[in-house]
């Protein structure tokens, strides 16, 4: 009968009233409150990588950042830049056998064709040149004109051929011409007549004799009128034809280094060495530091030291630091113009310039000596040894994707100087 009633009782009973006010039953049980969203935790803003060495610094806006030298680091193929040119060099490098096993990865080679002066990026510098440079000179003919021909680097040879100018505008109609415009409008006339070689008919003012008394080294630029005058009393004179002729070379304006063969380089080489030896005396305003490609090829087969003596012969003069300097505005010229694809440090570029030179050098004239059994070493501007002229390292692909020879013994590599810092070597 109590078990009865125990179970009635139960089945009766009320739930307790809740307090508004409070929150609380009258019982004096809290009731629960909603669960909050969790707040997302703050990005991490001092995340940091572990880098090698400092390369460069540079402040704007009032921040100093600084271009580091990352310590190598294993990532994901999406987080990689250029991914489809460098795996497929990856690929190249593994069926060229150019890798091995080690505990389950598959590593590149000590001696590899990713080292500085490897053939592979020496080949790649020499077509950026060669890309660049033409991409320079087939500009629109009256930019190209604008860039070359300033109007304060330029004077007549004399008051009688500033004359026959004034003149031969006249009887066209046209406005009296500065000597810079006589070669703008001659070089725009030689460009539309698509021809390499020149009448004397063909050009209005191809006769008419000019003076170049501008500076390839900005250091050098004359403070004063009268510097400038006593300045263009030194320099020889030449007739607009005459400064214009090399850039109508047809082996200079078709360099192309994919016909470079480990058997034909040195004939395509020499045959562009006498026009580039030309650049200095007969074409020194393409030398600028401001024409940085016509510059750069000029350096792959003239040491900036042996520059600076042909130069003299027309009267100009270059500083001590003009040779550093211009190679570091190549250096980084290359640098820009190859973002996303050499990734590279300045120092390392620098690397490959010095190689690819040595190699240009050694198709032209080391390859005679070498066969000859003979070898030259040259000393730099500060007395030290600079690079001997040996067989490069360069192999040229033969069509097939295969090497025309094999590095050891056809192409064995002869003695090599020590690099004490790139900076001691000629540029």
């Amino acid at each position: 009968m109590a078990r009865k009633m125990m179970t009635a009782r139960k089945e009766t009973r009320q739930p307790k009233a809740t307090s508004r006010v409070t929150g609380t039953t009258s019982a004096g049980v809290k009731k629960p409150k909603p669960k909050s969203k969790p707040k997302p935790e703050p990005p991490n803003q001092t995340t940091k990588w572990r880098i090698r060495r400092i390369l460069a610094e540079r402040t704007m806006a009032k921040e100093t950042k600084y271009l580091v030298d990352w310590l190598p680091n294993w990532e994901p193929e999406g987080s990689l830049a250029g991914a489809a040119i460098i795996l497929k060099e990856w690929e190249q490098n593994k069926k060229k056998d150019r890798t091995f096993t080690f505990n389950g990865d598959e590593v590149l080679k000590s001696t590899n064709e990713t080292e500085d002066a490897s053939s592979e990026f020496v080949k790649r510098m020499l077509h950026t040149i060669a890309r660049e440079f033409k991409k320079f000179m087939s500009k629109n003919p009256a930019e190209l004109a604008r860039d070359l021909f300033k109007d304060e680097d330029w004077e007549f040879a004399r008051s009688k051929y500033q004359q026959h100018a004034k003149n031969l505008a006249g009887k066209d109609k046209e406005s009296t011409p500065t000597a810079a415009e006589v070669l703008r409008r001659t070089y725009i006339r030689m460009r539309s007549l698509n021809k390499h070689t020149f009448e004397k008919a063909d050009l209005h003012y191809g006769a008419v004799k000019l003076k170049y008394v501008g500076q390839i080294d900005p250091s050098m630029r004359p403070e004063t009128p009268d510097k400038l005058l006593k300045l263009a009393k030194t320099r020889p004179a030449s007739s607009a034809a005459a400064f214009l002729s090399p850039l109508f070379s047809p082996v200079l304006l078709s360099i192309d280094p994919s016909h470079w063969k480990n058997d034909t380089a040195h004939r395509h080489l020499r045959a562009l060495d006498p026009i580039v030896r030309m650049l200095p005396t007969q074409a020194p305003y393409l030398l600028s530091m401001t024409h940085v490609w016509p510059l750069f090829l000029t350096r792959l087969f003239i040491f900036a030291d042996d520059i600076s003596p042909m130069v003299q012969n027309v009267g100009i003069t270059v500083g001590q630091e003009w040779p550093e300097k211009t190679r570091d505005e190549l250096m980084w010229n290359y640098l820009k113009v190859s973002e996303g694809v050499d990734g590279r440090s300045v120092d390392c570029v620098e690397r490959t310039y010095l190689e690819a030179r040595d190699t240009v050098m050694w198709f032209v004239d080391g390859r005679d000596e070498e066969e000859g059994g003979t070898e030259e070493e040259d000393e730099d501007e500060d007395g030290n040894g600079g690079s001997a002229r040996r067989q490069p390292k360069v192999m040229w692909d033969d069509g097939d994707g295969e090497k025309g020879g094999e590095e050891d013994e056809g192409f064995e590599e002869g003695r090599r100087v020590r690099l004490r810092g790139c900076r001691m070597m000629r540029g």
